[in-house]
């Protein structure tokens, strides 16, 4: 399995101010992992309404994607399969009192089929893909020291003594 992935601190308004980067025009489709009555659940925004109430993980993809989208069927629930499927796993970062957690991007571009071959999703999905994340990285800041991305707030707070790590 091949994939590509972006780690990251973000506060809300710092995601905000990527989401709008990334997606001037508002053409993003964001969807739960999990179903429910077995059908997709499109949300309405990327916003995490209320912190630590809510899943952070959340899956980006393309409206014209969206027919493409491959399940994984349980006994009990029906989710999002994120290996097969044409979408981006997005993790929201959690803000708490005086941390924040890290979030990421990431794709996965090819994968082990049910023969046991590598087959590879959609260059026309895979090319958007590749640009989001390397937009991504050119919007946010890169720390020397490690491999995370940080929003403009967070790197304030980070100064003024906030946490950040991966939790």
């Amino acid at each position: 399995m091949r994939s590509r992935q972006i780690n990251f601190f973000l506060t809300p308004d710092d995601q905000a101010e990527l989401l709008r980067r990334l997606d001037p025009d508002g053409q993003f489709v964001y969807l739960a992992r999990r179903c429910l009555y077995d059908q997709m659940q499109i949300l309405p925004t990327a916003v995490v309404r209320q912190m630590g109430q809510e899943p952070l993980g959340i899956y980006i993809a393309r409206a014209a994607d969206l027919d493409t989208i491959v399940f994984n069927e349980g006994e009990k629930d029906k989710s999002i399969d994120v290996i097969r499927s044409p979408v981006i796993e997005f993790n929201r970062c959690y803000l708490g009192d005086e941390h924040i957690s890290d979030g990421r991007l990431y794709v996965v571009n090819s994968y082990f089929d049910a023969h046991g071959r590598i087959a590879r999703k959609n260059d026309s999905f895979l090319k958007w893909s590749e640009r989001l994340i390397a937009k991504t990285r050119r919007c946010l800041t890169k720390e020397d020291k490690s491999f995370y991305y940080f929003g403009t707030e967070t790197l304030q707070l980070k100064r003024s003594g906030f946490k950040t790590s991966p939790f």
